[in-house]
């Protein structure tokens, strides 16, 4: 499995996603995390198979103390993109 974190331009997600550091590519699959406030994020993902995988790389490499935070403890927004 190839998980790779997204941190400089990338057509597939938003800018505000790569500099929260919320962007992922996981076996081709892209996967985007946006802090929405202290204790939420929403997950936009083209395909929930390795949403795990995801989940535990952005806890990992979150970047910022308060994206760690909201999505150690957070409620997850999920929204596929087709």
């Amino acid at each position: 499995m190839k998980i790779e974190r997204i941190e400089e331009y990338d057509e597939r997600f938003e800018k505000n996603i790569i500099d929260q550091h919320g962007a992922y590519v996981i076996n081709d699959e892209t996967y985007a995390f946006q802090v929405l406030d202290r204790d939420t994020c929403r997950v936009t993902f083209s395909n929930i198979n390795y949403l795990n995988e995801a989940i535990e790389e952005y806890r990992f490499f979150g970047g910022h103390e308060s994206q760690s935070v909201a999505c150690r403890q957070a409620t997850m927004k999920m929204r596929q993109r087709y």
